[in-house]
C-alpha cells in the first residue's frame, strides 16, 4: 500500500492510540474556534456547524448546543453522536451540493466543506460502530480515512489539524493494519476484531495495579515489578484542491507519517533544522537568576498546602544545590529551587493550582472529584431570527479597514467567530457591535476579490473567485513553507457588513470565466459593488 510506514519497533512492536480517545480529540478540534480547514480554506467550527445542524429534523436549537457545547466534552457517547449528525447533514443535502446553478453560493462553499468532512469521519467512524460490516470494508474505510487525511493535510498542514493529532490517528491506523497482518500470519482462520485494537487491556492492567496498592498512584519501580508479576472509492468526493491523484502513485514514494518527507515524524521529530550530535560535550546552560516574586508565589501556595516553606526571601543559586535539567528542548528558565530541588512552573500550575485553588490529592479515586470544566461556560448560541436586519451573523460577508505597512486598503472578509466581551456569539445586534466603545471583537477570513472590467456607463463590481487570501509560512523543522489563510480580528466598530448579490458567471462579459473555475462548478459566484 503506497504510503504505509513499515518502521516497528523491538519484536516488531508498533504503537497503539485508542479510537475513542482519537473520536473525543477530533470532536474537541471541531468544537475549537479555530476549528478545521478544509476545501481551499475553509473554516468549520462550531459557530458554522451550528447554522446548519439545526436543519436536521431531529436537531433543534438546543439538541445543537448540546452536540457542540457538551457539559463534558470526555463524553464519547456525545463524541460519537456529533460525528454522526455530521454525516446525516452531509448526506441529506447531496442535491443542493452538485447544484452548479444555485445562487446560495456561500451556502454550497460551506456544505461542500462539511461533505469532505463528513467523508473523513465517516471513514474513520463507521468501521467501529457498524457491526454489519465486513472486516475488508472495515479495513477499506480506514485506508480511505488514512488517506483523505494525508491528502488534506498535505494542502493545509495544521491549519487542517495539529501535528500530534495528525500522528497519533495515523498510527492509529498504521497499527490495525500490522495487527491483521500478524494475526493473518498466526492464523489465518482465526476470528480479528477490530475493536480489540486499542489500549483497553493495557488500561485495565493499569487500573489492576493501582488496586493492589490501594489506589497508591505514587509506588516505586520496583513496587510496579512486583504487581505487574486498499482505499475505498471517492469518486464522489470534489477533491479539486488536494492533487489526490498525483500523490497516490505506484512512484510517489509517500510515507504518511512524515507527510513533508526528510524523515520527520509529525509530533515527534524536533523542531530545529539539524538534531543535536550526541557525541559532543553539552554546551552548559546560562546561568539561572530565580525570579524573586515567582520564588514567593511558589512557596506561598505550598506552605499554605501544609508543606514547611524554606524562605520568604529571594534565593542564589546555591554551589551545593542539585545541577540544573539539560538537554534538547529544556529551557533552565522554566525551573524554580525549592527544597533543594529544581521544579517546573507548569508543574507548579498543573499539581498546585487549579480553579478551587486547592492542593490536588495522590489518592486516584479524588483526582476527578471536580470533574470537568463546561466548554459552553463561556458560549451563548442564542442566534435571534435570522431575517432579523439589526443582527450580524456568525458566517456573514464583511467589509473593514486594514493596514499593510504604510498602505491602508479596504478588505472583504468571511467571519468565522463573533465575541462580546470575550463571550463567543453567534449573532450580535449590529447597534451594539458599531457603538464607538464596543468590546465585539469580530473575526474572518480575508476572501479573494477580482474586479470586473471597466465599461462604458457601467460600474465596476467586484465578483468572489471562491479563494482565500494566502501568506507563506514556513513549516517548522523543515526547509518547505506552506500557504496559510490570512485571518483577521478587528474590533466590531470597524466592522461595516455587506450583502452580496448572486450572479451568474456565464452571462457575464465584463470578466475573465476561467478565473472562476473554482466557484460552484464555474457556474455562479457573489458580487457586490
Amino acid at each position: 500500500m503506497p504510503g504505509l510506514n513499515l518502521f516497528t519497533g523491538t519484536g516488531e512492536m508498533t504503537l497503539d492510540f485508542d479510537f475513542k480517545h482519537i473520536f473525543k480529540r477530533i470532536c474537541m478540534l471541531i468544537r475549537s474556534p479555530a476549528g478545521i480547514v478544509l476545501n481551499n480554506g475553509h473554516i468549520i467550527n462550531s459557530m458554522m456547524l451550528a447554522r446548519y445542524l439545526s436543519w436536521l429534523p431531529a436537531c433543534d436549537e438546543q439538541a445543537v448546543t448540546k452536540l457542540l457545547h457538551p457539559d463534558d466534552p470526555q463524553d464519547v457517547p456525545h463524541a460519537v453522536e456529533l460525528m454522526l449528525a455530521v454525516i446525516e447533514f452531509s448526506k441529506s443535502q447531496h442535491t443542493l451540493i452538485s447544484d452548479s446553478f444555485s445562487i446560495n453560493v456561500d451556502t454550497c462553499a460551506d456544505l461542500t466543506s462539511i461533505s469532505l468532512l463528513s467523508a473523513l469521519l465517516q471513514s474513520i467512524l463507521i468501521p467501529f460502530i457498524d457491526i454489519d460490516l465486513s472486516l475488508s470494508q472495515q479495513f477499506e474505510h480506514l485506508s480511505r480515512y488514512a488517506h483523505l487525511a494525508f491528502a488534506f493535510f498535505h494542502a493545509h498542514h495544521h491549519s487542517f489539524m495539529s501535528y500530534q493529532l495528525y500522528y497519533d490517528m495515523q498510527t492509529m491506523v498504521k497499527n490495525a493494519f500490522f495487527c491483521l497482518a500478524k494475526q493473518q500470519c498466526l492464523d489465518p482462520r482465526a476470528p480479528f476484531f477490530l475493536g480489540d485494537v486499542r489500549d483497553d487491556p493495557l488500561e485495565i492492567l493499569f487500573g489492576c495495579t493501582h488496586m493492589i496498592g490501594g489506589h497508591n498512584s505514587a509506588c516505586s519501580y520496583a513496587q510496579a515489578l512486583d504487581r505487574l508479576a486498499a482505499a475505498k472509492d471517492i469518486d464522489g468526493l470534489n477533491l479539486a484542491h488536494y492533487s489526490y491523484v498525483e500523490l497516490f502513485t505506484a512512484t510517489s514514494s509517500i510515507d504518511m507519517l512524515c507527510p513533508f518527507g526528510q524523515n520527520k515524524y509529525l509530533g515527534i521529530s524536533g523542531t530545529d533544522d539539524e538534531l543535536d550530535n550526541p557525541s559532543q560535550v553539552p554546551r552548559p546552560p546560562p546561568p539561572i537568576t530565580t525570579s524573586p516574586t515567582s520564588q514567593c508565589l511558589l512557596e506561598t501556595v505550598l506552605s499554605e498546602d501544609g508543606v514547611e516553606a524554606q524562605s520568604n526571601q529571594p534565593h542564589t543559586i546555591d554551589p551545593l544545590s542539585p545541577p540544573l535539567p539539560q538537554g534538547p528542548g529544556i529551557c533552565p528558565d522554566n525551573y524554580l529551587l525549592y527544597s533543594g530541588r529544581w521544579i517546573h512552573k507548569q508543574t507548579v500550575c498543573r499539581l498546585v493550582v487549579n480553579k478551587d485553588f486547592i492542593s490536588k490529592s495522590l489518592n486516584l479515586l479524588e483526582h476527578i472529584r471536580a470533574g470537568y470544566t463546561k466548554v459552553n461556560k463561556r458560549i451563548d448560541m442564542s442566534a435571534g431570527r435570522i431575517t432579523n436586519q439589526n443582527l450580524f451573523l456568525v458566517g456573514d460577508i464583511f467589509l473593514t479597514i486594514l493596514r499593510s505597512t504604510q498602505t491602508l486598503s479596504i478588505g472583504i472578509l468571511h467571519s468565522t467567530t463573533a465575541t462580546l466581551s470575550g463571550i463567543s456569539r453567534s449573532s450580535i445586534n449590529i447597534g451594539v457591535m458599531k457603538a464607538s466603545r464596543t468590546t465585539v471583537k469580530i473575526t474572518g477570513q480575508l476572501l479573494s476579490i477580482i474586479s470586473t472590467r471597466p465599461l462604458p456607463d457601467i460600474s465596476q463590481v467586484f465578483l468572489w473567485d471562491s479563494r482565500y487570501i494566502t501568506a507563506r509560512s514556513v513549516i517548522q523543522g523543515s526547509s518547505q513553507s506552506t500557504e496559510r489563510v490570512i485571518v483577521v480580528t478587528v474590533p466590531g466598530s470597524l466592522v461595516e457588513p455587506v450583502n452580496p448579490e448572486p450572479t451568474f458567471i456565464r452571462l457575464r462579459d465584463d470578466i475573465n470565466v476561467d478565473e472562476f473555475l473554482q466557484v460552484n462548478g464555474g457556474q455562479s459566484t457573489w458580487q457586490i459593488s
